[in-house]
Order: C-alpha cells, then sequence, then structure tokens
C-alpha cells in the first residue's frame, strides 16, 4: 500500500465540486526575472453568473498587479476564466509565504525552477494511521477518482526566455516552455503518478535571450507598466501583501464569528 500524494483525492474533489475541466497556470518569465502569470480554468458555464463557480485563484505574493476576465469556451456549455498575476521579480513571487520558484543565469542562458509545492494546487501526503500504515491505497483511490474526472487536465507551464536546452517536463511546440501536466491517465498509471510525485520542481534551462524574445520583453514592459498604474488605482500605495494580510485577517475574523453563533445555538439547545 501507498500513501497519497500531492494530487490525490482532495485536488480531484476540487475539480469535480466546481465542474473544472480544465486549468493550466502558467508561468512566462523575462531576461531581468519579470514575467507574468496566466490561470486558464475551463469550467461549467452559470448563465445567470458565468464563472461564478471558478474556485479561489492562488493568492501569490511579490505580484504587483491582478486582472481576470471570463471568456467563452470552444465547447459548449462552459467558459473560461483567465486570471493574470504580473511579476517584477519572479524570486520574489510567494504562495502563503513560500517562494514559488528560482530564476538565476546559467552560463550564457537561464535556470528556472517551479516549486511543485508552492503554486496553489499541491496536497500534503495523508497521514498514517493509529497502526502506522497509510489510510489508504492510492492506486485504489486514484481509479475510483479517475473514473469521475473524464477530461480532466491539470498543466502547468514554465515558459522561458530562450530556446530550452534541458527540463524534466515535456517540452512544448514553441521550444521555449517546460510542461508538467497531470490528467485522468496520470491518476491511474502508477509509473507516471510516481514520476510526477517525486518531482520537487519543474526545471528547465535555455541558451540566450533570442531576438524575438528581446522584442517581446521590450513590449511586456509597457504591459507591466500599465498594470502597476491599474493596481495603484485600485488600491492605492496597497502592496499585494498588504491586501493578502487584511484578506486573511477578515477570513479569520469571518470564521471567528461563525464559531461563536453555532457555540451560542449549542448552549441554547
Amino acid at each position: 500500500m501507498r500513501k497519497t500524494t500531492w494530487f490525490t483525492l482532495l485536488l480531484a474533489l476540487a475539480f469535480t465540486a466546481t465542474g473544472c475541466l480544465q486549468v493550466t497556470q502558467s508561468w512566462t518569465l523575462y531576461p531581468d526575472g519579470s514575467g507574468k502569470l496566466t490561470i486558464k480554468t475551463v469550467l461549467k458555464s452559470d448563465k445567470q453568473n458565468p464563472g461564478s463557480s471558478v474556485p479561489g485563484s492562488p493568492s501569490f505574493g511579490g505580484v504587483i498587479g491582478v486582472s481576470s476576465r471570463v471568456e467563452p469556451a470552444s465547447d459548449p456549455g462552459h467558459v473560461v476564466v483567465v486570471q493574470e498575476s504580473y511579476f517584477e521579480d519572479f524570486n520574489k513571487v510567494t504562495y502563503k509565504k513560500k517562494p514559488v520558484g528560482s530564476f538565476e543565469r546559467a552560463d550564457a542562458g537561464y535556470l528556472a525552477k517551479l516549486f511543485k509545492e508552492a503554486t496553489g494546487r499541491a496536497v500534503p501526503a495523508a497521514k498514517p494511521g493509529p497502526d502506522g500504515k497509510p489510510v489508504m491505497d492510492e492506486t485504489a483511490v486514484m481509479k475510483m477518482v479517475a473514473a469521475q474526472m473524464k477530461g480532466m487536465v491539470y498543466r502547468m507551464e514554465l515558459r522561458m526566455p530562450g530556446e530550452l536546452s534541458k527540463t524534466n517536463g515535456e517540452t512544448a511546440a514553441d521550444k521555449r516552455t517546460a510542461v508538467l501536466e497531470v490528467t485522468e491517465q496520470s491518476l491511474i498509471d502508477d509509473k507516471t503518478r510516481a514520476a510526477i510525485s517525486n518531482m520537487k520542481a519543474l526545471e528547465a534551462v535555455c541558451g540566450p535571450t533570442i531576438a524575438a524574445v528581446a522584442e517581446e520583453a521590450r513590449l511586456f514592459k509597457d504591459e507591466l507598466a500599465r498594470a502597476k498604474e491599474a493596481h495603484a488605482g485600485d488600491f492605492g500605495a496597497r502592496s499585494m501583501e498588504e491586501i493578502l494580510q487584511q484578506d486573511e485577517a477578515l477570513k479569520e475574523e469571518a470564521e471567528k464569528a461563525e464559531g461563536e453563533e453555532e457555540d451560542d445555538e449549542d448552549e441554547k439547545k
């Protein structure tokens, strides 16, 4: 028996509970370490409020601007929720106060790592039961879950500023993007699941910046400036960290108030 790993039952429930079919988390990096995170979530649409059932977007620190929009999907009855986050330094982007990855020079090119456990979809391994043995057999659980998740895809992408020379993931058609993809088949294939589970990070090494990327990076600076200006217009001088801290405090207060209400109801009974 094997204990459950990071993309087991809780990941599956996140998809099935919200009607998600596909989530793509794509990080684009430029030579100076700046870039953009784009999360695209395909889900069943609600005619009254399209995209209302999308799972909460991971809250990343170290970003300077965020935006979201809903687009039509190619599959009828579904929509694509697009969430974008801009950053000036990938090495300063965090999730739950932990770095999401690293970016540095490597010879004539660059080396980047996207830590699997810090991207908002990680699930810790299950704790053993009282007898010290795993509480669930992973293979059996995954076969059960996969049967309910036809068409599910979770994809991580790391787009580099040059052509890839090495990656522990797959190489996309553009030759710049390293990919780690989890599908229903990944869940039930023991060898594939073990390989993904043992990865601590999606890694990518690329060569020098190519001319097309240099021009893309130049245009991105304007996009980054607009995102920063929009953030200032919406939130003033507050940084994303301050906003996240305030949101967390409000959430804690709400949970505390809810707990006190439940205690009052119990006392009345």
